[in-house]
């Protein structure tokens, strides 16, 4: 059993190879993840198996996330690949030991954008996903047009936060190295404790970021969001004034490279934290939009419905789909945002698509 755990895909292609087959074991970072990466797989008829990582418990129960994910990276094989979010990994294209881990291996696959949530807040899916929710084909935001807003909003911020994520990290690998140079020793404990002790103070954590980039109440659709970002603009000001300032040029240079990863002040929100996207500026314009389209397709059952059983039949069973959701559930915009697919269109699927071709290859 201990040869399998520090050989898995060796021991997966011995087990293919005895059963005649070609299963692929992949590891996800969490359960929620699996159906993103199964869609993917799917459409270059990869044939997967896909599962959160598994790993050794602790006092809270199995170790799940991209870290213990990336554990395996020194294991990953053509039949045994790693999926992860790239958080700013991608970003850092190299520059890091990790960024340069994942860049470089051709078995594991990242998301390129953040995470897997900002795929679902892709600007140009968002109408399919109302019209999924509600039923109702009335176009009453303009969502393209807010996202790029918000992203412009909040894009020095966003460079900001890169740069001294980048630095914070560096800093964070060169005390690993000094470490274990002077321990011989990669326990992870000790490690951890070390670091603690050492570790420079985060300029501008990624916390703080999401916390200034956060739409705070209920966007009024009405004006299409422009409180809403003009308090936003706002807050990120604020920040921007009071931390410290990073030379012209070293700003610059940062632009022109994550320009050449696609990263523009108009897409500023694919890159930025994924659950933050989710829940904090997406959900805030989606959910007034859900319950304005709603109430209107509903009424209109009513008016039409209270001399026709048909139409009284179909206004319950409205009724039903969109309003019922108890206290434990998501309600029904947030469950379609949760599942959709529409967001295969993002240019960035583009790079996934073009690693899987790539892994193909090897794999044939």
């Amino acid at each position: 059993m201990s040869d399998m755990l520090d050989n898995i895909g060796k021991a997966i292609e011995k087990r293919n190879i005895l059963h005649n087959r070609k299963t692929i074991l992949v590891y996800v970072e969490n359960e929620d993840d699996v159906p993103f990466w199964k869609h993917i797989f799917s459409q270059s008829v990869v044939p997967t198996s896909i599962t959160p990582v598994t790993n050794e418990k602790d006092e809270k129960g199995l170790k799940r996330g991209k870290e213990n994910v990336l554990r395996f990276a020194n294991q990953a094989h053509k039949y045994f690949l790693l999926c992860i979010d790239s958080d700013y990994d991608y970003l850092f294209d190299g520059l890091t030991q990790k960024s340069k881990t994942i860049k470089e291996s051709p078995f594991i696959f990242q998301t390129y954008t953040y995470a897997i949530e900002n795929y679902k807040c892709f600007a140009e899916s968002l109408s399919q996903v109302v019209l999924e929710a509600t039923l109702n084909d009335t176009q009453i935001f303009d969502y393209e047009k807010f996202m790029k807003e918000y992203s412009e909003i909040i894009y020095e911020l966003f460079i900001y936060s890169v740069f001294y994520d980048l630095q914070n990290q560096l800093e964070e690998e060169k005390y690993r190295v000094e470490y274990i140079t002077q321990k011989q020793t990669q326990s992870e404990e000790e490690l951890t404790n070390w670091q603690a002790q050492n570790a420079i103070h985060h300029i501008f954590p990624i916390e703080a970021f999401c916390k200034a980039i956060k739409i705070l109440n209920k966007v009024d659709i009405s004006e299409n969001g422009r409180k809403n970002l003009q308090d936003i603009q706002v807050e990120v000001n604020s920040y921007l004034a009071n931390l410290p300032q990073i030379k012209e040029e070293d700003l610059q240079n940062l632009k022109n490279r994550l320009l050449d990863l696609g990263v523009f002040p108009q897409n500023t929100y694919l890159f930025a934290q994924g659950h933050t996207m989710l829940k904090n500026v997406a959900m805030m314009f989606l959910d007034p939009i859900f319950n304005d389209l709603k109430n209107k397709k509903f009424k209109e059952f009513q008016e039409l419905a209270t001399k026709n059983e048909e139409l009284n039949v179909k206004r319950d069973e409205y009724k039903k789909l969109v309003f019922t959701a108890t206290s434990d559930e998501m309600n029904s915009i947030e469950r379609v945002l949760f599942h959709h697919k529409n967001y295969t269109q993002c240019f960035l699927m583009r790079k996934i698509e073009a690693d899987i071709r790539n892994y193909v290859s090897v794999f044939k």
